[in-house]
């Protein structure tokens, strides 16, 4: 379902904005981005489905992105302590600072990394590690080096792009035919480290769980990496996700490794889709959540524990619909480059746009609808069109005024701004259980 004329600017151009005020975001709106792409002109014309390869020669000094709402990413320094290394996390568009690509996020390439470092440095990128290649004491490296082979057989999206180079500590394991990385800066505390490790080592549970909702898991490895620079949010680097700050917590780990399935493996089709994903991985932490309630109440075998999982979503639900002020102000499909990554119409309003779905669907549709969007658009991108008929064919009853109905749900929760205030400025199609008026009464839902 297609929302609203769509903001001309782009979040790719969000560093030319000098502030985060209205008049300045109004005074860029609509400005072309700058001249930074790399134009390759072939000397003959490429024939209609041949292949061709480019050999880009180029060198730069990795850098740090400016966004327009005061946040930054790229490639981080850390020199605390002297010589800690670098640190690689990019949402949306820093990847450019660090290397020639086509920065958008349908655009997605395989990879193989060859990165050669001062010995006793470690590489950390996408993929599977396959090989550390050892080399002798040269003119740029006195000490010695190592090249480190990265590969990742699936394509990835150029924000999430990993290639951090420094002091890391690097262990790896294989659970369930899925190699799991971990990897901490050298300079954390042993307390620190051990803390850190308790939580990522519920990574291969944390995968296992969220395969339950979407499918199989979608690459042969999976990793987290705990960098000391503070760079402005954690990310979900495909196969390696970040934590910045020396720090990581469970609630952020179920958000980013369920982007492995939403925004990795299944990609937005532009950037106008980001709360399409960020609404599924704020459903990771709902599910998270309720599993937590579940357990408590009796585990997922027993029926006190099944009522409680439901009961949570529903309260996350009622508790999140119930928001005033300018909650519902923005519409999620269109949204301005500074409100991006710091708004509710990214997070917490498709977030609970997926728990009413789930109640309109039932759970076993809405994960089987899941599923299959998985399998469709899986090592692609999607629109928001593809998405939402991902989900019409799953609902209970299939009729003309079931599918309308639905159509309504998606316009009023993905590309509606409404005035500020809450109550009646906000959608009124919900789903059965929860607060509002419901979906349909018609023999829609179950």
């Amino acid at each position: 379902m297609g929302g609203p004329a769509h903001n001309p600017l782009p979040p790719a151009c969000t560093p030319e904005l000098t502030s985060t005020s209205a008049a300045d975001q109004n005074s860029k709106n609509g400005t072309p981005c700058p001249a930074n792409k790399l134009v390759i002109t072939p000397a003959a014309p490429v024939g209609a489905g041949a292949v061709f390869s480019v050999t880009v020669a180029y060198t730069g000094r990795p850098g740090v992105h400016n966004d327009g709402d005061g946040t930054t990413e790229g490639w981080f320094r850390s020199d605390r302590p002297k010589g800690d290394g670098g640190f690689v996390t990019t949402e949306p568009v820093g990847t450019e600072d660090w290397m020639p690509l086509n920065d958008y996020p349908a655009a997605k390439p395989t990879y193989d990394f060859y990165d050669t470092v001062a010995a006793g440095k470690t590489v950390l990128a996408n993929g599977v590690l396959l090989s550390r290649t050892h080399h002798g004491p040269d003119g740029q490296f006195p000490g010695g080096s190592v090249t480190w082979h990265w590969h990742s057989p699936a394509p990835v999206a150029s924000y999430l792009v990993e290639d951090s180079v420094g002091n890391y500590d690097l262990t790896e394991s294989t659970r369930g035919g899925i190699r799991f990385y971990q990897a901490q800066a050298s300079s954390l505390s042993a307390a620190r480290k051990a803390k850190n490790r308790a939580i990522m080592n519920k990574q291969p549970d944390i995968t296992r769980f969220e395969s339950m909702f979407n499918g199989r898991y979608p690459f042969t490895s999976d990793g987290v990496v705990v960098g000391r620079p503070s760079a402005s949010f954690e990310e979900e680097m495909q196969t390696m996700i970040t934590f910045a700050g020396g720090e990581i917590d469970t609630d952020t780990l179920y958000h980013e490794n369920m982007h492995q399935w939403w925004g990795d493996h299944v990609s937005e089709a532009s950037y106008n889709l980001t709360f399409f994903k960020e609404g599924l991985a704020t459903l990771g932490e709902f599910l998270f959540a309720a599993r937590t309630a579940q357990a408590q109440a009796g585990g997922p075998g027993t029926k006190a524990g099944r009522r409680a999982f439901q009961r949570s979503l529903v309260k996350q639900f009622n508790t999140t619909y119930a928001s005033k002020g300018t909650f519902w102000a923005a519409a999620p499909s269109n949204p301005t480059p500074f409100g991006l990554f710091s708004g509710s119409a990214t997070y917490d309003r498709p977030g609970i746009a997926y728990v009413a779905l789930r109640q309109i669907l039932g759970h076993a549709n809405f994960t089987r609808a899941l599923t299959q969007i998985q399998r469709r658009y899986g090592d692609r991108a999607i629109t928001e069109a593809q998405l939402e008929a991902g989900f019409r064919p799953w609902l209970p009853t299939r009729s003309a005024a079931c599918g309308s109905r639905l159509g309504q749900f998606f316009r009023q929760w993905f590309d509606t701004a409404y005035p500020p205030g809450g109550g009646a400025n906000r959608p009124s199609i919900t789903g059965p259980g929860l607060a509002g008026p419901g979906f349909y009464t018609g023999g829609c839902t179950r």
